[in-house]
C-alpha cells in the first residue's frame, strides 16, 4: 500500500519473470531452426555396444520367461567388457553395468563361470538389488556412468523390479509406460551408452513383432531399439528379431550353444528342410508360381505343393494373389552377416 493506496504488483510480477520476447518475435519462434543449418551439422558417428545389433540409446530387449534372455545378455555384457565376440560381431571393450536384479550372487558367479571359463571382467559392475526407478535408481545409473572411465552398457533385468508403481488414477497405463522409462531415455542419450532394459513377451501372437512385447504400446515407443527373443522350431534354438531407429530390420536364427546365443544365419534357412531349401533357392532366382518352381528344381507338382503349404503355415513364405508365393522380405540375411564367421570367440568355452 502507498499513500493509502493498494498496488497490485502481480502483472508486473508476471511480465518481469516471463521470457524475454524481441521485437517482432512471434510465439514458438526461437524453437524452429533452419534445415540449411542442419545441413552445415556435423554429429558423430553412433557408439555401439555390439556391432549392427545394439546401439547407443534405450533398447527394450523381451523374450518368453524361461528362454535364456539372462544367459544372452551375460554373454553381451561379457563380451562388451572383455572386448571380445557375441553372436558374430566383435565389441569394443568398454565398462559394464549389470543390473541382475532376478539372480542371486550364487546363479550369477555360476553363470559367470561357465560362459567365461574362469577369468571374470575386472571392468564389469554388478548388482542384485537397486531401487525403483523413481526411487533413486536412475540417479543410480547416472553416478555409475560418472564414475566409469569408459561407460559403454547398462543392462537392467528385469523391469518389473525396477519400473514405478502406479499411483492415483489420473495418469492411464499407456502415460505410466511413457514416463517410466522417459528418464532412462534422456539419460542414454545424453551419456551416448546403450541401456538394455529386459522385459518379457506376451503370451498371445501378434502379426507385428513389436507387439508381442508385455504392456503398452508406450514402453516401444520411448525405446529407439526393440530385440525380440523368439522360440525356434526346434530344442535349444530360436529367433533374435530387431527394429530400431539406428539399425536395420533383422531377424536371426541362433542356437543356444555352450551356454551362449550362436548365430545360425537366415532362419528361412537355417530352419528349413532340405526340400524347403531347394524351393528357397528357386524363389530367390524368380520363381513364384509352384510350376515355375518345379521346372527350377525338378520335383514333383505334388512335392511342390505340399511343401509350400508347410512353409505358409511356418510363415517361411506368404501367398500373394492367386497361385503366387513370396519370400519374406524383411528376414533377408542381414549384409552386416554375410562375411561373419559361423562362431568366434576369443575366451573359453567352459
Amino acid at each position: 500500500m502507498q499513500n493509502g493506496v493498494s498496488i497490485d504488483l502481480s502483472g508486473q510480477l508476471a511480465r518481469a519473470t516471463a521470457p524475454a520476447i524481441g521485437q517482432g518475435d512471434r510465439p514458438g519462434q526461437s524453437l524452429l531452426r533452419s534445415a540449411r543449418d542442419l545441413q552445415r551439422r556435423h554429429f558423430p558417428a553412433i557408439r555401439w555396444a555390439v556391432p549392427n545389433i545394439l546401439p547407443e540409446g534405450l533398447t527394450i530387449f523381451a523374450g518368453a520367461p524361461k528362454i535364456g534372455k539372462s544367459w544372452f545378455t551375460l554373454d553381451v555384457a561379457r563380451a562388451k567388457a572383455d572386448g571380445d565376440c557375441v553372436i558374430g560381431q566383435q565389441c569394443e571393450r568398454g565398462d559394464v553395468l549389470l543390473l541382475a536384479l532376478e539372480d542371486n550372487e550364487r546363479r550369477l558367479h555360476d553363470r559367470f563361470r561357465r560362459i567365461t571359463g574362469g577369468d571374470f571382467p575386472d571392468n564389469l559392475d554388478y548388482a542384485t538389488e537397486w531401487p525403483r526407478l523413481d526411487e533413486g535408481g536412475v540417479d543410480y545409473v547416472a553416478n555409475w556412468i560418472e564414475g566409469a572411465a569408459n561407460p559403454s552398457l547398462v543392462i537392467i533385468g528385469t523391469l518389473a523390479m525396477v519400473k514405478p508403481i502406479p499411483t492415483g488414477r489420473n495418469k492411464s497405463a499407456y502415460d505410466h509406460d511413457v514416463s517410466a522409462l522417459k528418464p532412462l531415455h534422456r539419460l542414454a542419450s545424453e551419456k551416448r551408452v546403450a541401456i538394455v532394459v529386459v522385459t518379457h513377451t506376451r503370451k498371445a501372437q501378434a502379426d507385428e513383432p513389436v507387439e508381442r512385447v508385455s504392456s503398452t504400446l508406450g514402453l516401444t515407443g520411448v525405446a529407439d531399439t526393440i530385440m525380440l527373443l523368439g522360440r525356434g522350431p526346434r530344442e535349444a534354438t530360436g529367433i533374435l528379431y530387431a527394429r530400431g531407429r539406428d539399425i536395420a530390420e533383422f531377424e536371426l536364427a541362433v542356437k543356444f550353444e555352450d551356454h551362449r546365443w550362436q548365430v545360425e544365419g537366415d532362419p528361412k534357412l537355417a530352419f528349413a528342410g532340405d526340400t524347403q531349401k531347394i524351393l528357397i533357392d528357386a524363389m530367390t532366382k524368380g520363381a513364384t508360381t509352384p510350376k515355375k518352381m518345379g521346372e527350377a528344381t525338378g520335383l514333383s507338382g505334388e512335392n511342390v505343393r505340399q511343401t509350400l503349404q508347410r512353409m505358409v503355415k511356418q510363415q517361411r513364405v506368404f501367398r500373394q494373389g492367386y497361385g503366387k508365393y513370396v519370400l519374406p522380405a524383411w528376414t533377408d540375411t542381414p549384409a552386416f552377416l554375410l562375411d561373419t564367421p559361423h562362431h568366434t570367440s576369443n575366451s573359453h568355452n567352459g
